[in-house]
């Protein structure tokens, strides 16, 4: 059962009175209250009245509506006539000439909010653990702080707030800014250069066209800029994911890598592979020159398939951030296979879902978030990947602020080459193609010309293959 106020009565009579005259206020408490939290009869009565009129109608009720109400009641026998002057008193009160104060009442509400469902989430608690719903848990404590974050957010005034919100803007200027992708071309088509803070940016392709490589490339990129960088891996191992980043980072194939250097004497023998075993000890000492360098730019959190909801992410987050490290941006490889918070009946509700709380996430804590996403099977067959060919759900698309779709013939398989399709691009123009280099070898993604845009599909692969042939 829910607690009752812990305020004194004319505080509870005064949110009744903000209720009555305040509608935002309205709004605010009619979802974050419940009828139990008031001490009297008569004060959740008219809580009750004051929020059923504001869902039915979506504004405040006026006196003379609310003593209908009251009319009704008594004839009905709700309200008896020993317990009837309470009523009357209050509904004196709503409209008299006492101004409660908003700030301090909206704050305490908050507070009390927050309070009420952190006990719920501890109450439910010996039973989650009990039944192994550590991610229940987890949901419910998460949702108990965002009580808090949700009530502070507010709404703005634009033309009043014009200063105060440009001073902002230069303060933040630096942690607000836009990171690239390291693909020249292609931040240059993104609005301001890159993935913004609050963002979601989708890479859709089919399986082993490239996402996670793109996802690889992104934060190795980050990192150079001197951004830290939280890649959370849901389908590859966390020694396939750090190995892949050990080829990025050194310029060494991927299929010549061992997650132990010490071991590369006893794998290698032929003389080939002699020249290459010269180059260990100055790779060491590049990837220790790196770690001095970037110390923990890179944090990489391995969970099984479907294991891991978003709130799960969000509180390693929260503990990376306790520890000292503030992610700059997130890789999630990738959110399809993400588990769903809450239980539904089909495949697209449930990534749409997943979906909306991965942009919840980003803009919550302020930064952009790449993740991969399945096209459907038809897209193996097309020479442009668009938002149609999303898989699953196409709730996704209206999610998402940014969407590149990975696209590659055959032909251009066999020449290392790939076009990203830019599908959705918010605020900024889309629609436009780029060739890329994919380096799987060195899991890179390389700008071939800036002659290779295209703002039309593209009609000739021949022509756009040969052209790169006489360029390189």
């Amino acid at each position: 059962m829910p607690g009752k106020f812990d305020f004194a009565p004319e505080m509870e009579l005064s949110i009744l009175r903000l209720m009555a005259r305040d509608l935002p206020f309205l709004a605010f408490s009619s979802d974050l209250l419940k009828p139990e939290y008031f001490d009297t009869e008569a004060l959740q009565w008219y809580f009750v009245q004051l929020r059923d009129f504001y869902q039915d109608h979506r504004t405040k009720i006026d006196p003379a509506s609310l003593k209908n109400e009251l009319k009704k009641s008594f004839l009905a026998g709700e309200i008896d006539e020993f317990t009837s002057q309470p009523f009357v008193d209050i509904f004196k009160a709503l409209w008299d000439s006492y101004v409660p104060n908003l700030s301090y009442i909206q704050a305490e509400l908050t507070r009390f909010a927050c309070k009420q469902a952190m006990i719920q989430a501890v109450k439910s608690a010996p039973e989650l653990l009990s039944d192994d719903k550590f991610d229940d848990l987890t949901s419910a404590v998460i949702k108990a702080n965002d009580i808090r974050r949700v009530a502070e957010t507010g709404s703005h005034n634009y033309f009043a707030d014009f200063s105060e919100r440009w001073r902002k803007i230069e303060e933040d200027d630096e942690s607000m800014q836009p990171i690239p992708t390291g693909i020249p071309h292609l931040d240059q088509l993104l609005r301001n250069g890159g993935l913004s803070p609050k963002e979601l940016g989708v890479v859709m392709a089919p399986p082993g066209r490239g996402k996670s490589n793109f996802l690889i490339n992104a934060g190795k990129r980050a990192v150079y800029a001197g951004k830290r960088v939280f890649h959370v891996t849901l389908e590859m191992s966390y020694e396939k994911v750090a190995a892949r980043y050990d080829s990025a980072f050194s310029g060494i194939r991927a299929n010549l890598l061992k997650s132990s250097l010490d071991s590369l004497d006893a794998v290698y023998q032929s003389e080939e592979n002699l020249t290459f075993k010269t180059k260990i000890k100055p790779l060491r000492r590049k990837i220790e020159q790196l770690a001095k360098t970037f110390k923990d730019a890179l944090i990489i959190k391995e969970y099984p398939t479907r294991t891991a909801p978003v709130s799960m992410v969000e509180s390693e987050i929260e503990s990376l951030r306790a520890k000292g490290f503030k992610p700059d941006i997130l890789l999630l490889d990738y959110a399809d296979i993400m588990k769903a918070t809450s239980k539904y009946n089909n495949r697209w509700e449930e990534q749409g879902a997943i979906y909306e709380e991965v942009r919840g996430l980003a803009v919550k804590h302020r930064i952009p978030i790449w993740t991969g996403c399945q096209a459907n099977r038809a897209s193996m067959s097309k020479q442009i990947i668009r938002m149609e060919d999303i898989a699953d759900s196409f709730e996704k698309a209206k999610i998402a602020d940014v969407i590149l779709g990975l696209c590659q013939t055959e032909e251009e398989k066999e020449d290392n080459i790939m076009r990203i399709f830019v599908a959705k691009n918010r605020d900024a123009a889309g629609g436009q193609e780029l060739v890329i280099r994919n380096d799987y070898a060195h899991m890179q993604f390389h700008a071939v010309s800036p002659d290779d845009f295209r703002d039309d599909a593209i009609k000739n692969q021949k022509e756009i293959i040969n052209s790169y042939k006489n360029r390189h």
